[in-house]
């Protein structure tokens, strides 16, 4: 191919107003569609770029007639200008023969690469990169693909890399420097929270504690506002210091890797009790006690009985035994909805120990070995809460170090005793004693010194159960005047009503539930009942307030009071949950005392939110992505909207447990259209983090709802995305059940053109998988649709795939005849790639009738068209077909002539090999060649 020569040096730059030179001198190109092309092109300098990711890059969906011969024009016309070896051509696509360091974009990567690697020039290479940046990323070029993915991922490293040289900078002493310029980026990047938390932790180290304070509230007030969720756990931790008084330490600057997980919820005020089982996991949790393998502990009693409380309580006592981390984890083993499956919780944990959607199996047992290798020389503590039986934690269980897990059931578990050795911790009601000494407690709290026989006789209405004593006490406390007594006789006759209703089991328990409800005024009480329908773990304060139809003030001070009478909890600022068995009640409730029209509504305000805030979240996040024909109105409370990718990603993070399961009760309360919508609303985000579970789920909830729905269209767009999954993950026999089912189904509703190429495709997976008989099925079906709806063109590209499968299965014949024809088509056409193609394809065809000297006359033209248009591979491809018919005409040393060019060439590309093409394979054929065998 020649050297290009220091004449032919081409430089681009991304990192701000685009710019380029070759040889040294600027270029100025006057198409706005040519510097693009150029652009897409360097950011993969030395790499070939498919043609259809260039199309996507210039036109962004709006293509010309003939995008492919467009793009040859363009190449021509780049060369023209940088010279005519700048850019090559290969089957892959085309090439920038460029240096990677002569773009702007590929030698920052490089240098931030490196700065992770070097920890001693690690703040200089830093610098350096981060200096390469004039302005935003590819400015002043019109291409959509380029800013939804390059002009990110490059300002997300960006941001990254500034972040890190802030923490060294932290480390060193410089925090006083770094005020004005965090000021500066917290303004440009108002909700980017590890700004903030830098920006905090140099004002806490300059001595301006007052001021951080001040900025905190900034942050978490605009946080609770647009987002509705808390500061992350590292600003509250820095928050919590700055409270202390003390001067927050950087964590910035260690050389640690991914960060400790902290995920315990917060701990409960009020503890009592318990004494004999905290004695007992401490025990279990002493390091100089443990026989150096991992512990797991099981705390099970009956709902209501205070498990998860001992479980939290007792980790947050004992959080400095565990240096690596604390992880917690809801299997929702007893509601609400279906519990957990041990691959999705595998997953949540993985993700936890910072292993990325990438890096996560597929199968379930490479899941668990890869935990019990993350966590093989750790110690940490998991709390797995609310399982429901052995088989769905026992895959969670790490096999080596000194890790504890400690499962929360309402089972005994006793497998998990019997074969992984699990220590057993039973927790029932309290006992009297301490029964009447969390009532006292509580109640003195709140500056009330009761009756202490009064109080044991409300501990024995209770049940002597943790969660209906705190709801009791609480109700004591707010009504001093009344009496302990008066008020004990209430809840007497409220659970002798129970009784003669034979509620059963749980009569206890709920006749305190039913004791602090009816003391509710009509709207908490009604907002109680509304919660018991929602479908997920906690909920935001912004998810209640659609739920519930009312202003989003009105509704925080609703819920404030439910959280007062302990009726609800609030987890973090604006997100609250319910106890299951308090969940249970209200959906009771709901289920009696509001009409189903009421009940009904609610729910559609809620789904229409979800729906809503998800499809803007969607947009922000993929500008670029086809609009969703959306046919499921707003609702009166206004959904969110986002202005900025990070905006609605943390909006998604923080919703990604809650959004599945609103699609599953969309689908199972009788909503098919708003269950598929919300598929469609968050598939590329969970597609963005290579969540593979959720996307199975979704998939599989958007089929259901599809088909429930009559909504053939919907069914096969999911049938379409769950193959594109079962493709990634390479289980292509799946990939092709699926494909097969949505062709059917494209059929159906009359889409000829995605119909004929969806055909193709199947027909080229059939190929592959050996299955040729089948692939001239699919081509043949795919020729005659395209014909059908007026697209020549797809069906002479499908024509040439169909003459290789009639090879495949010896019908030469018939291929000759096919590629004859179609090479034709093409040479009128003046489409010489294709025509290469075809001919190549017509050779094997004649060789296989033998009929060699025309095939070789046919190998030869292919191989002049595809060194005309440059397309290296392929002409290595057509000159080792060339070289079997050589050998087969009798002609072995034209045949070895003709091989050894082929080898050099591939040597030359270093690509890897083909399917009976590449270096290897031409070694062996040119062995049967050689003069001494």
């Amino acid at each position: 191919m020649g050297d290009a020569g220091a004449e032919q040096r081409v430089e681009v730059g991304v990192l701000g107003p685009f710019w380029a030179a070759g040889g040294g001198r600027a270029v100025e190109l006057s198409s706005g569609r040519l510097r693009v092309l150029l652009a897409t092109l360097a950011m993969s300098a030395g790499r070939p770029v498919p043609v259809e990711r260039l199309v996507d890059a210039i036109w962004s969906g709006e293509l010309p007639a003939d995008a492919r011969r467009t793009i040859t024009t363009y190449v021509a016309r780049l060369r023209n200008a940088f010279g005519p070896a700048s850019i090559g051509h290969d089957p892959a696509g085309y090439v920038l023969r460029a240096v990677p360091d002569d773009v702007d974009a590929l030698r920052f990567v490089r240098l931030v690469d490196r700065a992770g690697r070097e920890p001693m020039v690690e703040r200089e290479l830093l610098v350096e990169a981060l200096g390469l940046w004039r302005g935003a990323a590819f400015q002043g070029l019109d291409s959509a693909m380029l800013e939804d993915t390059e002009a990110r991922r490059l300002n997300e490293r960006r941001l990254s890399a500034l972040e890190r040289r802030i923490d060294l900078d932290l480390a060193s002493g410089k925090a006083a420097e770094l005020i004005a310029e965090l000021d500066h980026l917290t303004a440009e990047y108002p909700l980017r929270e590890p700004l903030w938390s830098r920006y905090l932790l140099a004002l806490g180290q300059a001595g301006r504690q007052a001021e951080a304070l001040e900025q905190y509230e900034r942050i978490r007030e605009r946080i609770a506002d647009e987002l509705g969720v808390d500061p992350s756990p590292e600003l509250q931790r820095i928050h919590a210091q700055l409270l202390e008084g003390t001067s927050p330490a950087t964590q910035a600057g260690d050389e640690a890797g991914p960060a400790v997980p902290r995920q315990l919820p917060a701990d409960i005020t009020g503890f009592a009790g318990r004494s004999a089982a905290l004695q007992a996991l401490d025990s279990l949790g002493d390091p100089s006690g443990n026989s150096g393998g991992p512990t797991v502990v099981v705390i099970h009693g009956a709902g209501g009985a205070g498990k998860t409380t001992l479980a939290v309580h007792w980790a947050h006592r004992a959080t400095g035994l565990f240096p690596d981390g604390q992880l917690y984890l809801n299997l929702r083993g007893f509601g609400p909805g279906a519990p957990i499956s041990p691959a999705a919780a595998l997953g949540s944990l993985l993700r936890s120990l910072s292993v990325s959607g990438d890096e996560l199996p597929n199968e379930l047992e490479a899941r668990t070995n890869l935990l019990r290798s993350k966590l093989a020389n750790r110690r940490a503590l998991i709390v797995l809460d609310n399982v429901y039986d052995a088989e769905q934690v026992r895959p969670l269980l790490v096999g080596t170090g000194n890790s504890m897990t400690i499962v929360t059931s309402r089972s005994q578990l006793r497998g998990l005793v019997a074969r992984e050795g699990a220590h057993r911790i039973g927790v029932e009601q309290l006992d009297p004693p301490d029964s009447v000494a969390l009532l006292k407690a509580a109640l003195m709290r709140s500056g009330e010194d009761p009756d202490l026989r009064g109080l044991a006789e409300l501990a024995d209405l209770c049940g002597h159960l943790p969660l209906a004593l705190s709801i009791a006490a609480e109700r004591v406390s707010r009504y001093p005047e009344a009496g302990l007594s008066e008020l004990v006789g209430e809840l007497r006759a409220e659970q002798e009503r129970l009784d003669a209703l034979e509620i059963g089991d749980d009569a206890d328990i709920r006749a305190v539930f039913a004791w602090s409800y009816r003391d509710l005024s009509p709207e908490p009480a009604a907002l109680f009942r509304q919660l018991g329908e929602f479908p997920g773990t906690d909920i935001s304060l912004q998810a209640a307030t659609a739920l519930s139809g009312r202003p989003t003030r009105q509704t925080r001070r609703l819920l404030d009071h439910l959280v007062g009478v302990s009726l609800v909890r609030q987890r973090q600022r604006d997100r609250y949950e319910l106890h299951d068995l308090l969940r249970v009640y209200a959906a009771d409730l709901g289920r009696s005392e509001d009409t189903e029209a009421d009940r009904g509504a609610a729910l559609d305000r809620m789904f229409a939110w979800y729906l809503h805030s998800a499809l803007d979240a969607r947009m922000t996040i993929r500008p670029g992505a086809r609009p969703i024909d959306v046919d499921v109105e707003p609702s009166d409370v206004r959904p969110l909207t986002f202005d900025r990718f990070e905006d609605a990603m943390a909006w998604l993070d923080a919703e990604r447990e809650t959004l599945p399961a609103v699609t599953e009760a969309a689908s199972r309360l009788d909503r098919p259209r708003t269950a598929y919508l919300l598929v469609s609303a968050t598939w590329h985000y969970f597609q963005w983090i290579r969540a593979f579970d959720d996307l199975f789920r979704l998939g599989s909830l958007g089929m259901a709802a599809a088909r429930a729905g009559d909504d053939v269209h919907a069914e096969a767009h999911c049938a379409n995305l769950l193959a594109i999954v079962h493709g990634e993950l390479m289980n292509l026999e799946k990939a092709r059940e699926l494909f097969e089912q949505a062709v059917d189904l494209f059929q159906q509703v009359g889409d000829g053109a995605i119909h004929a190429t969806t055909l193709d495709n199947l027909g080229v997976l059939m190929s592959r998988l050996g299955r040729p008989e089948d692939a001239v099925d699919n081509f043949e079906r795919s020729i005659a649709m395209a014909s059908r709806v007026g697209r020549p063109e797809g069906a002479n590209r499908t024509q040439n795939n169909l003459a290789a499968a009639y090879i495949q299965l010896s019908r030469f014949e018939d291929a000759a005849r096919l590629a004859t024809a179609t090479a034709d088509v093409y040479r009128r056409r003046g489409d010489r790639d294709n025509e290469a193609t075809v001919l190549d394809t017509l050779g094997q065809a004649l060789a296989g009738e033998g009929r060699h000297a025309e095939a070789i006359e046919h190998h030869r033209r292919s191989v002049q068209l595809f060194e005309e248009v440059e397309d290296s591979w392929f002409k290595g491809v057509a000159l080792t077909n060339l070289g079997r018919s050589l050998r087969a005409a009798g002609r072995r040393d034209e045949a070895r002539v003709v091989w050894q060019d082929a080898l050099d060439l591939f040597e030359t590309l270093g690509k890897p090999d083909g399917d009976g093409f590449g270096r290897d394979q031409l070694v062996v054929l040119l062995a049967s060649v050689d003069p001494q065998h």
